[in-house]
């Protein structure tokens, strides 16, 4: 049995993928070996590359580790490149679960970084115990992770490039206007439609919601903004939800549950199992437009004779 190496060192770092490659280099293991840390490097999520990452402190040459044995597995490495890209292949896949390729591994809860990804109990009946799930009120999938796609042994999750994985829908946000604080003339609240735009999907956009007279008719210049969700851009990644949760839920205490849910299945959700995500975005915004145009023609009007 082999004994574990005190080095003396601790290594941290605001950007965990250097600080792995940073790892690797001390026990010996050449650039590239790590696919896992390739492969983040490859889509942004992280730095990978030696020449890009300032080490400070102890140098790396002082650090390395002396006649350190690697494990086994990373025999692997050996492997002719073809048949090694080939097996990785294999292994890739995207952050909405194909329930019928997984075998509850665990494998991407454990990559999740934010903990997004939680197993079902057995609230959901047997068949689905064990099964990632999007614990949205904890966190909300992080719009450059592809974390849980490039460890997925199955392809219940498939591993797409960033630009794919930001379009693919998981879910649909929908707000519970009874709840939600502007909707429900309880005040001013722009959490969801901040961390909405601040990732980049912009999915939420506001429009006043009115106070009504004892008639029922709105009153000029009252109420407040209220979140409305543009469903041809929002993906279901869960931010919304979580933010709500965090600060109206947990912080502030004025909500018993976020107003803002993630809804997930039927037309909500994408399940592609090979093609592209943004080609298939594509094809709707075409469809949308040319209903339009068809609108603006007075074709859906219909005249009996």
């Amino acid at each position: 049995m082999r004994s574990p190496r005190r080095l003396g060192l601790i290594l941290a770092g605001p950007d965990g993928v250097a600080v792995g490659r940073v790892m690797a280099e001390i026990a010996g293991m050449p650039e590239g070996q790590v696919w896992t840390t390739r492969v983040a490097d490859e889509e942004g999520v992280g730095v990978g590359k030696l020449e890009n990452i300032e080490v400070r402190g102890v140098s790396l040459e002082a650090a390395r580790a002396k006649d350190f044995r690697l494990p086994g597995n990373v025999l692997l490495a050996s492997l002719p490149a073809p048949v090694l890209e080939r097996g990785l292949q294999l292994m890739k896949m995207n952050p909405v679960v194909l329930p019928d390729r997984c075998v509850r591994c665990g494998l991407c809860i454990k990559a999740c970084p934010f903990n997004v990804l939680q197993p079902i109990g057995f609230g959901r009946g047997f068949d689905a115990l064990w099964t990632p799930q999007v614990a949205a009120d904890w966190a909300g999938c992080n719009p450059t992770c592809t974390s849980c796609g490039q460890v997925c042994p199955t392809g219940a999750i498939r591993a797409l490039p960033l630009a794919e994985k930001r379009v693919a829908r998981m879910g649909l946000a929908v707000v519970n206007k009874l709840t939600c604080l502007p909707h429900a003339g309880r005040g001013e609240c722009d959490l969801c439609e901040k961390e909405c735009t601040a990732a980049g999907y912009e999915a939420i956009t506001f429009s006043r919601t009115p106070e009504l007279d004892d008639n029922g008719r709105p009153i000029p210049d009252t109420g407040y903004g209220a979140p409305d969700i543009d469903s041809s851009k929002c993906v279901g990644c869960g931010l919304c939800q979580s933010r709500c949760y965090h600060i109206n839920v947990k912080q502030r205490g004025i909500l018993a549950e976020s107003a803002i849910v993630i809804v997930a299945g039927g037309d909500t959700e994408d399940r592609l199992l090979d093609g592209s995500y943004l080609a298939l975005r594509k094809e709707e915004q075409k469809k949308a437009e040319s209903q339009r145009k068809g609108r603006k023609n007075g074709e859906d009007f219909h005249i009996p004779g």
